[in-house]
C-alpha cells in the first residue's frame, strides 16, 4: 500500500471514529489507488451483479460468476463465466427475440427453448427463441 493511501485509509478511519462513524472501514485500492472490486462473501445465482466483479461462491460452495446477459446491459450471477442466454428473472415466450444463435434456455412455461434464425415470414434471418424440435 502507497504512502499516500495508507495515509488516506488512515485519515477516513480516524474521521469516522472522530464523528460519530462508530466503525471504521478500509477500502482495499489497485496500485494507481482505484478501488477495488470485491465480491462479496456469497452470492445467489440469479442475483445482479457489477461486470467485472471477481468470482464468489453460493452458499453450498459452488463456484459464481458475473457473467453479461447477452443483448442487454444487465449481468447475474451465474454457474460459469460465459455470457447468459436471458435473465433468468424473466424467461422468454417463444417468438420472443434472442441475441445468441442456439443458445438454449427455458421458457416461461417451463418449456425448453432454442435460439434460431427465423426462415420465412415478413423477417428471414431474425433470431427468435423456438421450441426445441
Amino acid at each position: 500500500m502507497t504512502t499516500h493511501l495508507r495515509n488516506s485509509v488512515f485519515g477516513v478511519a480516524t474521521a469516522a471514529l472522530l464523528f460519530g462513524g462508530g466503525t471504521a472501514i478500509a477500502l482495499a485500492g489497485t496500485a494507481d489507488g482505484a478501488p477495488e472490486q470485491q465480491a462479496p462473501s456469497v452470492v445467489h445465482l440469479g442475483e445482479d451483479c457489477t461486470t467485472g466483479a471477481p468470482a464468489a461462491h453460493t452458499d453450498d460452495g459452488a463456484s459464481a460468476y458475473c457473467a453479461q446477459v447477452r443483448g442487454t446491459q444487465t449481468a447475474i450471477w451465474s454457474s460459469t463465466p460465459d455470457p447468459v442466454p436471458n435473465d433468468p428473472r424473466t424467461p422468454p415466450r417463444p417468438a420472443d427475440d434472442c441475441f445468441g444463435i442456439d443458445d438454449e434456455t427455458t421458457g416461461v412455461n417451463g418449456e425448453p427453448l432454442y435460439c434460431n434464425p427465423t426462415v420465412n415470414g415478413r423477417d428471414p434471418g431474425n433470431l427468435l427463441w423456438q421450441l426445441v424440435p
